[in-house]
């Protein structure tokens, strides 16, 4: 049986010691690696899978789901050249399975007659997100995690499982088909 990063604790048992006590407890069973790990690659995983999704929350939702599958797994994960980028796969495809779940939402609304509303107006986001959002799926992974999470291609061609010049490339194409959005954006701005 695998272990995980945090050992059992019956959370159904009364305690003496209160809430505060029963997250004392399950701070001290908490494996020393992996909770460095937790505090040091959650804000980088979260900040790049939001490039991803459509809100910081969701963003921050998917990030802890895939720390948890991380902890089931602890035994195994720990082992793995970079826990860090496995991590960050399981939370990009769980970040994809969202947004396409969503999408798929917004379709089946407009098929109903009702217009859907622009996610991105009504959480009054940044316009580069949604321009980062329309690249290929490759591009806008390798922009997010060399930009936004500042990991070197290395790591990031072990998160997104190709060579580190395929991620270099997906880099370089998407921060070109950016800068093109970005200037086709300002066109009309200018001749106005």
């Amino acid at each position: 049986m695998l272990q995980s990063a945090v050992s059992p604790v019956d959370v159904t048992a009364p305690s003496a010691k209160g809430t505060t006590g029963l997250v004392d407890e399950v701070r001290s069973r908490v494996d020393p690696e992996f909770e460095a790990l937790y505090r040091s690659e959650f804000p980088r995983i979260a900040r790049s899978i939001r490039g991803i999704c459509e809100s910081g929350a969701v963003a921050e939702e998917v990030t802890q789901e895939a720390f948890a599958a991380a902890a089931e797994r602890w035994s195994r994960v720990a082992r793995m050249d970079s826990p860090a980028a496995w991590i960050c796969r399981t939370a990009t495809n769980r970040a994809l399975s969202e947004r396409r779940r969503r999408a798929a939402e917004r379709r089946a609304i407009g098929r109903r007659g009702v217009a859907p509303t622009s996610l991105v107006e009504d959480l009054g986001e940044d316009p580069v997100w949604a321009l980062v959002r329309q690249l290929p799926r490759r591009q806008a992974e390798a922009l997010v995690l060399i930009s936004v999470a500042g990991w070197d291609s290395a790591t990031v061609a072990q998160a997104m499982g190709c060579s580190a010049s395929t991620a270099r490339t997906h880099l370089e194409r998407a921060r070109a088909s950016l800068a093109r959005s970005i200037q086709d954006a300002r066109e009309p701005e200018e001749t106005t």
